[in-house]
């Protein structure tokens, strides 16, 4: 499976990116930003939710 971090500081794009992936199997959008200084810190929290790396 592709785990995605979107990245858009544009609601309305961001959920029109999440809703061509939603119907994906493969696809998954796992966690979400609004800027590129949220990255860091989103990241931190996922690798510690999860045992796998984005």
């Amino acid at each position: 499976m592709t785990r995605i971090l979107l990245v858009d500081d544009h609601q309305l794009f961001a959920e029109g990116i999440k809703s061509i992936f939603y119907p994906e199997d493969e696809i998954k959008v796992v966690c979400e930003a609004k800027n590129g200084k949220e990255i860091p810190v989103i990241l931190e929290a996922y690798e510690v939710a999860s045992s796998h790396h984005i």
